[in-house]
């Protein structure tokens, strides 16, 4: 009983030491897993990126094959009405 009470404030610092050190254990495992997930969904979203873009470009390819078709369909409707 003596040691305790000459040494409580040393023993209550060891205890709290080791709890925080235990809770730093924790979060590092937290953390770990955080990343892990957040690796796999910035996969995820830069193939839905990839997909967003090549998409983007086949509209845009389409929109001037369009173009292209609605001036020569406009000719073909002028060359009708002049008959």
């Amino acid at each position: 009983m003596e040691i305790l009470k000459k040494e409580w404030k040393t023993i209550c610092l060891m205890l709290w030491m080791a709890l925080i050190t235990g809770f730093i254990i924790y979060l590092n495992a937290q953390l770990r897993s955080l990343r892990g997930s957040s690796s796999a969904l910035n996969s995820t979203v830069d193939s839905i990126e990839s997909v967003i873009i090549s998409t983007d470009s086949n509209i845009s390819s389409m929109n001037e094959r369009v173009r292209k078709l609605e001036s020569n369909v406009d000719y073909i409707v002028q060359r009708v009405k002049r008959r």
